[in-house]
């Protein structure tokens, strides 16, 4: 099936509602985005560090909120990088596959 502009707005939107808790946790990280038409993201109360258990976030949500687009949002960091997914529950592949540039921390930075 190929991306429509639709599912990409809506991973966008899961992505940017998720992105700061992902990167305050450890590595992996993944949490559960219920997307509501109307309203702002809600996020899954926990970040967890591996889809499966995101999956049960994803459930959750929609046991409170119904039919809603409900997705796992993910962060890897990868030395220099950090890659970002978001998954359907259903779907086999990522909506959003996506490598940044990570900008390095103080205690990183060599010495002059």
């Amino acid at each position: 099936m190929p991306k429509t502009q639709a599912m990409e707005r809506i991973a966008e939107r899961a992505l940017n509602a998720a992105r700061h808790r992902l990167l305050d946790s450890g590595n992996p990280a993944f949490v559960a985005v219920a997307l509501p038409q109307d309203g702002p993201p809600r996020l899954a109360p926990l970040v967890v560090a591996n889809h499966r258990a995101a999956e049960a976030g994803v459930r959750a949500l929609r046991g409170d909120l119904g039919e809603i687009d409900v997705l796992v949002v993910g962060c890897a960091r990868q030395g220099r990088h950090l890659r970002f997914t978001v998954q359907a529950l259903e779907a086999p592949r990522p909506i959003l596959d996506r490598l940044e540039v990570r900008e390095r921390p103080i205690g990183e930075m060599g010495l002059l």
